[in-house]
């Protein structure tokens, strides 16, 4: 892949890797929870209010009891940081010295957790032929596909192409066109918990993380340890572990808001990669918005289109997203990767050793599976049995499928 976009700006010192005098983990929040972060944007940018102006200080002034409810769940959570920071002392053995292990995994981390974008040949996963057919079934005809042919970037990975392709986009914006047909979108996505319906998807989406994203880890991870470009690589990158099956986003029109969080507050592991795949192009309108860094605060909207993969910091980085004022429906893939053995052995992972930080998805296992790559051929592989999504992916793993009804009358 190509690295086509890299903000070369390290997370802020005080971040999960610094040994800061924390608040106590027990401490109580002096802010209280708010409510309807997507009401309140709609009402200051409109029902289609387009992207939002960060510079508008009425909607600033609607998110901030949102952010700072935010940033100080995010300030307690720092509790765990200096369990975290031993429990990585602890697994690189060398007492935390900067000119050790320790200080190759904490650099080569960093470097990793800065936001960038690697761009994938689309013809040779068809991952949004192949989700829409997991959804709604093949045989699929317009609106959903053939409506557009794209110039294909090649990666060069497993089964991918060797030179440029011109393939069809499958147009999954139109999603809520057609989804009443299939019984609405909840009827439609409760297709995925059969795994005679989702396996092909799976096999893709897991071909991209081996092929694409995880080599783009390595590539940050294992960067020269000189600004000019030389000298030898920090660490290398041999073994990652990473969400078994994607948080799927299926976003219709007027639906959804996230508010502004980090993903460390909802129990996962400091040190992990947030990677987003969208399958459709992201209208500013429905957009995830992120920070570059911890506490920056710059927002700005994950504007890429199938064939783009973003990694960010989301476990520290707050990111949020409005309802979906536009037209279309956003339609992407999230999951998380926690880059390294030593990270992986940082996690206190439910009392397999004690003194680590925690991430409460390690609790049980099969949320995370282990992947390797080969000394000899470079290509990375997962280790051992490919785990079945569960109700931590979310929807529609968890809760009941209602049907809507079939406004078509078919």
């Amino acid at each position: 892949g190509t690295r086509v976009r890299e903000k070369i700006k390290y997370p802020r010192e005080k971040d999960s890797l610094s040994p800061l005098p924390p608040p106590g983990a027990d401490e109580k929040l002096s802010v209280p929870p708010p409510k309807g972060f997507g009401a309140a944007v709609v009402a200051v940018v409109g029902p289609r209010g387009g992207g939002l102006d960060f510079t508008d200080s009425a909607l600033r002034g609607a998110m901030e009891p949102h952010l700072a409810y935010a940033r100080a769940h995010r300030h307690r959570n720092d509790a765990g940081c200096p369990k975290a920071l031993r429990g990585l002392i602890d697994s690189t053995g060398d007492g935390g010295k900067e000119e050790g292990r320790f200080g190759e995994v904490v650099d080569a981390f960093r470097a990793s957790a800065m936001e960038a974008s690697t761009l994938y040949d689309l013809k040779s996963f068809k991952l949004s032929e192949v989700f829409a057919e997991a959804l709604l079934g093949p045989p699929l005809g317009p609106p959903l596909c053939g409506l557009e042919v794209v110039e294909a970037t090649v990666d060069g990975g497993r089964g991918s192409e060797t030179s440029s392709t011109v393939g069809t986009r499958w147009d999954l914006s139109r999603f809520h066109e057609v989804s009443a047909s299939h019984g609405g979108k909840g009827a439609a996505m409760a297709r995925l918990r059969d795994v005679a319906h989702r396996s092909l998807f799976h096999d893709r989406f897991e071909g991209v993380v081996m092929d694409v994203v995880l080599p783009a880890i390595a590539q940050a991870w294992e960067r020269p340890s000189l600004p000019s470009g030389e000298g030898k690589p920090l660490a290398l990158l041999d073994e990652a572990w990473f969400q078994a099956f994607p948080c799927v986003r299926v976003i219709q029109p007027g639906e959804f808001s996230l508010p502004p969080h980090c993903d460390s507050t909802y129990g996962h592991a400091p040190c992990s990669l947030n990677v987003v795949l969208p399958l459709t192009a992201a209208d500013p309108a429905s957009a995830l918005h992120i920070e570059s860094s911890p506490g920056q605060e710059d927002w700005h909207p994950l504007l890429g289109e199938e064939g783009t993969v973003t990694t960010f910091w989301g476990a520290r980085c707050l990111h949020f997203t409005s309802e979906n004022t536009s037209s279309k429906t956003r339609v992407s893939l999230d999951f998380r990767v926690v880059p390294s053995r030593e990270l992986w052995m940082a996690l206190e992972q439910d009392g397999v050793r004690e003194g680590g930080g925690k991430d409460a998805y390690c609790a049980v296992g099969g949320f995370y599976a282990h992947a390797a790559r080969d000394s000899e051929t470079g290509q990375w592989q997962r280790v051992g049995m490919r785990p079945e999504p569960d109700k931590r992916v979310g929807f529609p793993f968890v809760g009941k499928i209602k049907a809507a009804k079939n406004k078509a009358g078919s």
